[in-house]
């Protein structure tokens, strides 16, 4: 596999990201959260998915009902990038945790 076999190369985060989001839709979210965490490790703040991975890691986190973990992800997203699209649904998501 891609992952297994280069894993110095630059698109290793995206391959991660893709393995993660089959993982999520299969439903096995400890997977899936695992890829995006090594995702986020290797690729810079200002990657194409960096966000993406973060908000769909908090997602995984809501679907464990880890609701603590996916809140810390979500106000971390607000802080790192205030004004951006990913804040303004992690706002959402926060607003509906903690109803």
């Amino acid at each position: 596999m891609y992952i297994d076999k280069f894993k110095k190369n630059d698109f290793l985060p995206d391959a991660l990201n893709g393995r993660a989001f089959v993982n999520y839709q299969l439903g096995n979210f400890k997977e899936a959260i695992s890829d995006w965490e090594k995702a986020m490790e290797i690729a810079k703040k200002d990657s194409p998915f960096y966000f993406d991975a973060k908000f769909h890691t908090a997602l995984a986190y809501e679907k464990l009902n880890e609701f603590e973990k996916a809140k810390k992800l979500f106000n971390e997203i607000v802080n790192e990038n205030k004004d951006s699209y990913w804040a303004t649904i992690s706002k959402e998501r926060l607003s509906k945790i903690d109803k």
